[in-house]
């Protein structure tokens, strides 16, 4: 008895050690890292849709991509940070074209906010609580749109309700802006072929509204929150296809366009560069805030949403420590983007 007793034990003890050097293991293993993103390839990401689409992100990021579907209602597909996707849903309604979608105070009381052109040409709002996970009804805005519209949005809260701009364009194929859900239509001017594309910059202070004129060159328009005014109409050059998309990464403008080969341009300012890609709608953009990427999303050939994913700012820099690019390599862009 004492002899088995005493194996029963030296075998217990054994099970234990092993028990604790596992454990020891797991708490100093070094924790995995990160996912990283696809970038610079062009990802399908399935569906079938029938608009050009738009997306925008969370504070978890989690990127929200927005595009209208065969029965002309609004559908969604949330892609997570590590690259996971939950599928496609249906948020109703019954739109035009493609929505524009943007985000506002993005802790945890942040909202995705979603707008479209409806089949009486009015201005529809779907609004995503962050806090409540869930979205609240769809609601007129008014207006009447000729385009589908676009928006970009102040996340710090110094706007109060005008957090949110919306663009589309009027019956007089000029730009006009709605400052807030709650306020008026004004014009901006100018003559538009299509919709606009409209993006907050990086620091959150200055956007761009960008558009196709008569010349189907990219024309835009800056705007400061620090002021709450527009600059002037300037053209970014280009020959466009399709409605842009715009934001401001570090000295922007950035644009975004489909060109006359079908393929997808982006312009800083100094000429137009190819990202290739095929696609039969033009672009919706959005700069992620970590890392310092952008995202481009388009309709694809085969009428599924595709996506580019690009790391504009390398870690550990800022635009202040950015170095311009060299002559040369402004004159060999410039030469590729012809499109």
């Amino acid at each position: 008895m004492s002899t088995g007793s005493t194996t029963w034990s030296v075998g217990r003890v054994l099970a234990t050690a092993a028990v604790v050097a596992t454990a020891l293991t797991i708490l100093t293993r070094p924790a995995p890292a990160a996912v990283e993103p696809v970038r610079d390839q062009w990802q399908p990401l399935g569906g079938v849709i029938t608009s050009a689409p738009d997306l925008a992100e969370l504070s978890d990021g989690s990127i929200h991509y927005f595009a209208r579907g065969q029965d002309g209602a609004v559908w969604t597909l949330v892609v997570d940070g590590d690259g996971q996707s939950t599928g496609w849903s249906s948020l109703g309604g019954q739109a035009k074209g493609g929505p524009g979608a943007a985000t506002t105070r993005t802790g945890p009381t942040g909202s995705m906010h979603l707008f479209v052109r409806g089949l009486d040409d009015a201005l529809w709002y779907r609004e995503y609580s962050v806090y409540r996970s869930m979205w609240w009804d769809w609601r007129r805005l008014g207006g009447v749109l000729t385009s589908d519209p676009s928006v970009m949005a102040f996340d710090d809260g110094s706007l109060g309700s005008n957090e949110l701009q919306v663009f589309g364009r009027g019956s007089d194929n000029a730009l006009w802006n709605l400052r807030g859900v709650e306020g008026q239509w004004t014009s901006l001017g100018g003559i538009l072929v299509g919709g606009p594309g409209a993006g907050l910059g990086a620091g959150g202070s200055f956007g761009t509204v960008a558009v196709r004129g008569q010349d189907d060159a990219s024309w835009y328009r800056e705007y400061s929150s620090e002021t709450g005014r527009y600059g002037p109409w300037t053209s970014a050059g280009g020959i466009l296809t399709d409605d842009p998309d715009a934001t401001t990464l570090c000295v922007g403008p950035d644009i975004w366009a489909r060109g006359g080969d079908g393929s997808i341009y982006h312009s800083s300012g100094d000429g137009w560069h190819p990202l290739g890609g095929r696609s039969r709608s033009g672009p919706g953009v959005h700069a992620t805030a970590t890392p310092s990427d952008w995202v481009v999303a388009v309709r694809g050939l085969d009428d599924g949403l595709w996506a580019l994913r690009h790391r504009w700012l390398p870690r550990g820099t800022s635009c202040s420590t950015q170095a311009p690019p060299t002559t040369t390599t402004r004159v060999a862009r410039t030469r590729t983007g012809s499109g």
